[in-house]
Protein backbone atom coordinates (compact mmCIF):
# COMPACT_ATOMS: atom_id res chain seq x y z
CA UNK A 1 0.00 0.00 0.00
CA UNK A 2 2.74 2.43 0.94
CA UNK A 3 5.21 1.79 -1.90
CA UNK A 4 3.37 3.62 -4.73
CA UNK A 5 3.06 6.68 -2.48
CA UNK A 6 6.84 7.00 -2.17
CA UNK A 7 7.00 8.14 -5.81
CA UNK A 8 4.79 11.09 -4.90
CA UNK A 9 7.22 12.09 -2.15
CA UNK A 10 10.12 12.00 -4.60
CA UNK A 11 8.28 14.03 -7.24
CA UNK A 12 7.25 16.67 -4.69
CA UNK A 13 10.85 17.05 -3.51
CA UNK A 14 12.08 17.48 -7.08
CA UNK A 15 9.36 20.07 -7.70
CA UNK A 16 10.44 22.03 -4.62
CA UNK A 17 14.04 22.26 -5.80
CA UNK A 18 12.96 23.16 -9.32
CA UNK A 19 10.48 25.89 -8.36
CA UNK A 20 11.72 26.94 -4.89
CA UNK A 21 8.14 27.24 -3.64
CA UNK A 22 6.99 26.18 -0.21
CA UNK A 23 5.73 22.63 -0.63
CA UNK A 24 4.51 20.98 2.59
CA UNK A 25 5.16 17.39 1.54
CA UNK A 26 5.00 16.20 5.16
CA UNK A 27 2.25 17.48 7.45
CA UNK A 28 1.55 16.71 11.09
CA UNK A 29 -1.98 17.44 12.24
CA UNK A 30 -2.68 17.62 15.96
CA UNK A 31 -6.26 16.46 16.03
CA UNK A 32 -6.89 16.75 19.78
CA UNK A 33 -5.40 17.86 23.09
CA UNK A 34 -7.32 15.15 24.92
CA UNK A 35 -5.37 12.21 26.31
CA UNK A 36 -6.18 9.36 28.68
CA UNK A 37 -2.54 9.33 29.87
CA UNK A 38 -0.50 12.04 31.60
CA UNK A 39 3.13 11.34 30.72
CA UNK A 40 5.67 13.25 32.82
CA UNK A 41 7.45 14.80 29.83
CA UNK A 42 4.31 15.98 28.00
CA UNK A 43 1.91 18.82 28.82
CA UNK A 44 -0.51 18.47 25.91
CA UNK A 45 -3.12 16.71 28.07
CA UNK A 46 -3.32 19.83 30.26
CA UNK A 47 -4.58 21.92 27.32
CA UNK A 48 -8.28 22.15 26.48
CA UNK A 49 -8.57 23.87 23.11
CA UNK A 50 -11.53 23.58 20.78
CA UNK A 51 -10.96 20.99 18.05
CA UNK A 52 -11.68 21.42 14.37
CA UNK A 53 -14.73 19.62 13.00
CA UNK A 54 -14.50 16.65 10.66
CA UNK A 55 -15.49 18.81 7.69
CA UNK A 56 -12.91 21.47 8.54
CA UNK A 57 -10.17 18.86 8.68
CA UNK A 58 -11.30 17.36 5.37
CA UNK A 59 -11.11 20.82 3.78
CA UNK A 60 -7.63 21.49 5.15
CA UNK A 61 -6.37 18.12 3.93
CA UNK A 62 -7.85 18.73 0.47
CA UNK A 63 -6.13 22.12 0.23
CA UNK A 64 -2.85 20.70 1.53
CA UNK A 65 -2.94 17.98 -1.11
CA UNK A 66 -3.40 20.63 -3.80
CA UNK A 67 -0.13 22.32 -2.79
CA UNK A 68 1.94 19.16 -2.45
CA UNK A 69 1.17 17.18 0.72
CA UNK A 70 2.32 13.55 0.36
CA UNK A 71 2.20 12.42 3.99
CA UNK A 72 -0.05 13.29 6.91
CA UNK A 73 0.57 12.26 10.50
CA UNK A 74 -2.23 12.41 13.06
CA UNK A 75 -1.13 13.15 16.61
CA UNK A 76 -2.49 14.46 19.89
CA UNK A 77 -3.08 14.11 22.78
CA UNK A 78 -4.37 10.67 21.93
CA UNK A 79 -5.83 10.82 18.40
CA UNK A 80 -7.91 7.68 18.92
CA UNK A 81 -10.06 9.64 21.39
CA UNK A 82 -11.53 11.48 18.39
CA UNK A 83 -14.73 9.77 17.29
CA UNK A 84 -14.03 10.58 13.64
CA UNK A 85 -10.40 9.43 13.47
CA UNK A 86 -11.32 6.58 11.13
CA UNK A 87 -13.00 9.05 8.76
CA UNK A 88 -9.93 11.29 8.81
CA UNK A 89 -7.64 8.37 7.97
CA UNK A 90 -9.96 7.18 5.20
CA UNK A 91 -10.12 10.67 3.69
CA UNK A 92 -6.33 10.99 3.67
CA UNK A 93 -6.07 7.53 2.11
CA UNK A 94 -8.42 8.57 -0.70
CA UNK A 95 -6.07 11.49 -1.40
CA UNK A 96 -3.34 8.93 -2.09
CA UNK A 97 -0.96 10.03 0.65
CA UNK A 98 1.00 8.20 3.34
CA UNK A 99 -0.91 8.09 6.64
CA UNK A 100 0.66 7.75 10.09
CA UNK A 101 -0.79 7.91 13.58
CA UNK A 102 0.93 8.47 16.93
CA UNK A 103 -0.71 6.60 19.81
CA UNK A 104 -0.19 5.39 23.36
CA UNK A 105 -1.79 2.12 22.26
CA UNK A 106 -4.61 2.01 24.79
CA UNK A 107 -7.45 2.23 22.24
CA UNK A 108 -5.99 0.40 19.24
CA UNK A 109 -7.81 -2.88 19.91
CA UNK A 110 -11.14 -1.11 20.37
CA UNK A 111 -10.80 0.88 17.14
CA UNK A 112 -8.71 -1.38 14.92
CA UNK A 113 -11.55 -1.68 12.38
CA UNK A 114 -11.19 2.07 11.73
CA UNK A 115 -7.46 1.80 11.01
CA UNK A 116 -7.69 -0.37 7.88
CA UNK A 117 -6.37 2.46 5.69
CA UNK A 118 -3.57 3.47 8.05
CA UNK A 119 -0.06 2.93 6.66
CA UNK A 120 2.03 3.33 9.82
CA UNK A 121 1.17 3.14 13.52
CA UNK A 122 3.64 5.00 15.76
CA UNK A 123 3.39 3.86 19.38
CA UNK A 124 6.08 4.52 21.96
CA UNK A 125 7.15 1.37 23.80
CA UNK A 126 9.87 2.53 26.19
CA UNK A 127 11.24 -0.69 27.71
CA UNK A 128 10.20 -3.70 29.83
CA UNK A 129 6.98 -3.50 31.82
CA UNK A 130 8.40 -1.97 35.01
CA UNK A 131 10.28 0.68 33.02
CA UNK A 132 7.51 1.51 30.56
CA UNK A 133 4.89 1.80 33.29
CA UNK A 134 7.20 3.97 35.41
CA UNK A 135 7.77 6.30 32.47
CA UNK A 136 4.13 6.32 31.30
CA UNK A 137 1.55 4.87 33.75
CA UNK A 138 0.60 1.57 35.39
CA UNK A 139 -0.91 -0.83 32.88
CA UNK A 140 0.44 1.06 29.88
CA UNK A 141 2.88 -1.71 28.92
CA UNK A 142 0.20 -4.36 28.44
CA UNK A 143 -1.83 -1.91 26.35
CA UNK A 144 1.00 -1.00 24.02
CA UNK A 145 2.20 -4.58 23.54
CA UNK A 146 -1.36 -5.57 22.67
CA UNK A 147 -1.65 -2.62 20.28
CA UNK A 148 1.54 -3.60 18.42
CA UNK A 149 0.37 -7.23 18.19
CA UNK A 150 -3.05 -6.30 16.82
CA UNK A 151 -1.63 -3.77 14.36
CA UNK A 152 0.77 -6.34 12.91
CA UNK A 153 -1.98 -8.97 12.72
CA UNK A 154 -3.94 -6.48 10.62
CA UNK A 155 -1.06 -5.67 8.28
CA UNK A 156 -0.28 -2.22 9.68
CA UNK A 157 3.40 -1.27 9.85
CA UNK A 158 4.63 -0.28 13.31
CA UNK A 159 7.37 2.33 13.76
CA UNK A 160 8.00 2.65 17.48
CA UNK A 161 9.51 5.85 18.87
CA UNK A 162 11.90 5.30 21.79
CA UNK A 163 12.46 8.38 23.96
CA UNK A 164 15.75 7.75 25.75
CA UNK A 165 15.67 8.75 29.42
CA UNK A 166 17.49 7.74 32.59
CA UNK A 167 14.79 5.12 33.14
CA UNK A 168 15.19 3.15 29.89
CA UNK A 169 18.77 3.87 28.78
CA UNK A 170 19.83 0.39 29.99
CA UNK A 171 17.11 -1.43 28.06
CA UNK A 172 17.93 -0.87 24.39
CA UNK A 173 18.75 -4.57 23.97
CA UNK A 174 15.30 -5.44 25.28
CA UNK A 175 13.69 -3.13 22.74
CA UNK A 176 15.74 -4.49 19.83
CA UNK A 177 14.83 -8.05 20.82
CA UNK A 178 11.16 -7.20 21.24
CA UNK A 179 11.11 -5.50 17.82
CA UNK A 180 12.53 -8.66 16.25
CA UNK A 181 10.05 -10.90 18.08
CA UNK A 182 6.99 -8.82 17.20
CA UNK A 183 8.08 -7.55 13.77
CA UNK A 184 8.22 -3.80 14.26
CA UNK A 185 10.83 -1.06 13.84
CA UNK A 186 12.51 1.47 16.12
CA UNK A 187 13.31 5.17 15.98
CA UNK A 188 15.46 6.62 18.76
CA UNK A 189 15.68 10.13 20.18
CA UNK A 190 16.66 11.65 23.54
CA UNK A 191 14.13 13.29 25.81
CA UNK A 192 14.25 17.07 25.29
CA UNK A 193 12.35 20.17 26.31
CA UNK A 194 10.03 21.99 23.89
CA UNK A 195 6.86 24.06 23.99
CA UNK A 196 4.49 21.17 24.70
CA UNK A 197 6.76 19.17 26.99
CA UNK A 198 6.94 19.03 30.74
CA UNK A 199 10.13 19.52 32.75
CA UNK A 200 12.62 16.93 31.47
CA UNK A 201 15.66 17.70 33.62
CA UNK A 202 14.87 14.96 36.12
CA UNK A 203 14.60 12.26 33.44
CA UNK A 204 17.57 13.11 31.22
CA UNK A 205 19.92 10.11 30.80
CA UNK A 206 23.54 10.21 32.08
CA UNK A 207 25.57 11.55 29.15
CA UNK A 208 28.33 8.95 29.23
CA UNK A 209 25.85 6.08 29.23
CA UNK A 210 23.67 7.80 26.62
CA UNK A 211 26.54 8.35 24.19
CA UNK A 212 27.71 4.77 24.57
CA UNK A 213 24.22 3.63 23.62
CA UNK A 214 24.07 5.90 20.57
CA UNK A 215 27.54 4.78 19.49
CA UNK A 216 26.44 1.17 19.74
CA UNK A 217 23.24 1.86 17.77
CA UNK A 218 25.33 3.44 15.01
CA UNK A 219 27.56 0.37 14.87
CA UNK A 220 24.53 -1.92 14.90
CA UNK A 221 22.87 0.09 12.12
CA UNK A 222 25.99 -0.10 9.95
CA UNK A 223 26.28 -3.87 10.44
CA UNK A 224 22.70 -4.67 9.50
CA UNK A 225 20.37 -2.73 11.81
CA UNK A 226 17.32 -4.58 10.55
CA UNK A 227 15.11 -3.18 13.30
CA UNK A 228 16.63 0.30 13.56
CA UNK A 229 14.81 2.80 11.35
CA UNK A 230 16.87 5.76 12.56
CA UNK A 231 19.47 6.71 9.95
CA UNK A 232 23.18 6.83 10.77
CA UNK A 233 23.08 10.59 10.08
CA UNK A 234 20.28 11.07 12.61
CA UNK A 235 22.00 8.94 15.24
CA UNK A 236 25.23 10.89 14.77
CA UNK A 237 23.30 14.11 15.31
CA UNK A 238 21.79 12.68 18.50
CA UNK A 239 25.24 11.66 19.75
CA UNK A 240 26.09 15.29 20.58
CA UNK A 241 23.06 15.69 22.87
CA UNK A 242 22.39 17.98 24.68
CA UNK A 243 24.37 20.15 22.24
CA UNK A 244 22.74 20.93 18.90
CA UNK A 245 24.55 20.21 15.66
CA UNK A 246 24.48 22.28 12.47
CA UNK A 247 21.66 21.22 10.20
CA UNK A 248 19.71 23.08 7.53
CA UNK A 249 16.11 23.33 8.71
CA UNK A 250 13.22 22.99 6.25
CA UNK A 251 10.42 23.62 8.75
CA UNK A 252 7.75 25.75 7.10
CA UNK A 253 9.15 24.99 3.65
CA UNK A 254 8.85 21.22 3.23
CA UNK A 255 7.03 20.23 6.39
CA UNK A 256 4.54 21.96 8.67
CA UNK A 257 2.46 21.49 11.81
CA UNK A 258 -1.29 22.12 11.72
CA UNK A 259 -2.44 22.71 15.26
CA UNK A 260 -5.66 21.50 16.84
CA UNK A 261 -7.41 24.81 16.11
CA UNK A 262 -6.23 25.18 12.49
CA UNK A 263 -3.21 27.39 13.08
CA UNK A 264 -0.23 26.59 10.87
CA UNK A 265 3.26 26.44 12.36
CA UNK A 266 6.58 25.50 10.76
CA UNK A 267 7.01 22.89 13.55
CA UNK A 268 5.76 22.20 17.06
CA UNK A 269 8.74 24.12 18.46
CA UNK A 270 7.17 27.39 17.28
CA UNK A 271 3.87 26.89 19.11
CA UNK A 272 3.30 29.83 21.44
CA UNK A 273 6.28 31.71 20.00
CA UNK A 274 4.78 33.18 16.83
CA UNK A 275 1.46 34.68 15.80
CA UNK A 276 0.52 31.76 13.56
CA UNK A 277 -1.93 32.23 10.67
CA UNK A 278 -5.07 30.11 10.84
CA UNK A 279 -5.86 28.03 7.77
CA UNK A 280 -9.57 28.22 8.56
CA UNK A 281 -9.44 32.02 8.28
CA UNK A 282 -7.01 32.67 5.42
CA UNK A 283 -6.91 29.36 3.57
CA UNK A 284 -4.18 26.73 3.66
CA UNK A 285 -1.98 28.14 0.90
CA UNK A 286 -1.91 31.61 2.45
CA UNK A 287 -1.32 30.19 5.92
CA UNK A 288 1.63 28.11 4.70
CA UNK A 289 3.16 31.09 2.91
CA UNK A 290 2.67 33.40 5.88
CA UNK A 291 3.98 31.16 8.65
CA UNK A 292 7.30 32.33 10.08
CA UNK A 293 10.13 30.27 11.54
CA UNK A 294 12.06 32.09 14.24
CA UNK A 295 15.74 31.39 14.69
CA UNK A 296 16.21 28.50 17.10
CA UNK A 297 19.26 26.55 18.31
CA UNK A 298 17.91 23.23 17.01
CA UNK A 299 15.94 20.27 18.30
CA UNK A 300 16.18 16.54 18.84
CA UNK A 301 12.90 15.44 17.25
CA UNK A 302 13.92 12.40 15.22
CA UNK A 303 11.30 13.03 12.53
CA UNK A 304 12.48 16.60 11.90
CA UNK A 305 16.15 15.59 11.83
CA UNK A 306 15.41 12.81 9.33
CA UNK A 307 13.37 15.19 7.17
CA UNK A 308 16.05 17.88 7.24
CA UNK A 309 18.73 15.39 6.23
CA UNK A 310 16.58 13.96 3.45
CA UNK A 311 15.61 17.39 2.13
CA UNK A 312 19.30 18.37 2.16
CA UNK A 313 19.76 15.43 -0.23
CA UNK A 314 21.94 13.53 2.25
CA UNK A 315 22.68 10.36 0.25
CA UNK A 316 22.77 8.04 3.26
CA UNK A 317 19.51 9.48 4.56
CA UNK A 318 17.81 9.03 1.21
CA UNK A 319 18.98 5.41 0.98
CA UNK A 320 17.72 4.79 4.51
CA UNK A 321 14.35 6.37 3.70
CA UNK A 322 14.02 4.25 0.55
CA UNK A 323 14.83 1.14 2.58
CA UNK A 324 12.35 1.72 5.38
CA UNK A 325 9.59 2.67 2.96
CA UNK A 326 10.02 -0.76 1.33
CA UNK A 327 9.49 -2.64 4.60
Amino acid sequence: MIKPKVLGLSKALVKYYAMKKRTPISVTMQVSDKCNYSCSYCNVWKMHRKEMTTEQMFKIMDELKEIGMQRVGFTGGEPLLRKDIGQLIDHAHKLGIVTTLVTNGSLVEKRIHELKNLDILAPSLQGPEKVHDKQIKNGAYKNIINAIKIARENGIKVWNVVVLTKHNIDYVDFLLKKAEEMDFYLHFQPVFAYTLSGDVKDVMPPLDKYRNVIKRLIEEKKRHGNRINSSVACLKYHYNYPNYGKLRCYAGELYIWVDVDGKVYPCFGMIGKINAPNALDVGVKNAVNRTVRLACPGCFCHAYIEMNNMCSLNFGEMLNMAKIMRQ
